[in-house]
């Protein structure tokens, strides 16, 4: 996945942004070494959505989130990562590779932890939670080519990484001392763990498989709640908007919904807002009101 964003595994593509008179702004990417053929491919790597990169973003959105030295610096970052990875331990057994990268990651890049993190920030700050670290990983993995499935839980992600059909690694990102797990007894215990833990929050077991993309969704999602809790209602709700082109479960369809109806109760929203709003309703959830 990496490698499209690359360029058939060039280490120095960048991120150009470009806008068109009368049109929104949107992002290319290039790479300099990259053919041409691979560019559209570049464009939707996942890495556009974690960046902020992506040309489905609204301008709006863009304004708030997007820095091109930033993105660029953060792929940098990640490239170079991914590269002195792959590089390294290539040659070793694919577990004991693992176990290496898992303590590289841990080593260069988890400093704070923080709560809704952006990629971007646990690639450039070292601010890190569940979900910024199992995308840097995610893409790691993919360039290492070991084969992983992306867990969600409602108040969780992690990752297991599958050599065959018995045997596997859980990778717990967050946890330097006992976050890489290669016994199966313990990862069955792990996951059940955690969906007992679920139980108790919703009512049932969720732990669900993600893809990057959905993952890139649900960092938009988490971004959406930040802002809320900032006080940012108008702007939740974009991300939340937003969210949605790439991440379709009921949590974010709950969070679109609540946070329609905080604005229509809230005094300072515009008439011509809250119309807007009562279609975005009535188009989303079937609801007039």
């Amino acid at each position: 996945m990496l490698a499209l964003w690359l360029g058939a595994s060039s280490l120095w593509g960048q991120i150009v942004a470009h806008s068109e008179m009368g049109a929104a702004q949107q992002v290319a990417v290039s790479a300099k070494t990259a053919p041409k053929s691979s560019s559209k491919q570049a464009v939707q790597s996942p890495i556009a959505a974690f960046l902020w990169t992506s040309p489905t973003f609204s301008p709006h959105l863009r304004h708030h989130f997007f820095s091109q030295a930033r993105a660029e610096a953060a792929y940098a970052h990640l490239a170079q990562f991914s590269f002195e990875m792959r590089e390294r331990y290539s040659r070793l057994a694919p577990k004991e590779a693992l176990r290496r990268l898992f303590f590289s990651v841990q080593k260069r890049f988890l400093k704070s932890y923080e709560a809704y993190p952006l990629l971007e920030e646990t690639l450039l700050e070292g601010k890190y939670d569940c979900l910024s670290v199992t995308a840097l990983f995610a893409f790691v993995l993919e360039e290492m080519q070991m084969a992983h499935q992306i867990y969600e839980t409602p108040n969780h992600v992690y990752l297991v990484v599958i050599f065959s059909e018995k045997d596997r690694v859980l990778i717990e990102t967050t946890d330097a001392l006992n976050g890489f797990v290669d016994n199966e007894a313990q990862i069955t215990e792990r996951i059940r763990l955690y969906s007992q833990a679920e139980n108790e929050l919703v009512g049932r077991e969720l732990n669900s498989l993600l893809t990057l993309e959905e993952l890139a969704g649900l960092q938009l999602h988490n971004q959406a709640i930040k802002q809320y809790q900032a006080g940012k209602k108008a702007l939740a709700l974009a991300l939340a908007e937003q969210a949605a082109t790439f991440y379709t479960k009921a949590r974010n369809e709950n969070l679109s919904r609540f946070l329609i109806d905080e604005l229509l109760q809230d005094p300072q929203t515009s008439v011509q807002e809250k119309v807007r709003l009562f279609r975005l309703r009535q188009t989303l959830f079937g609801e007039a009101g």
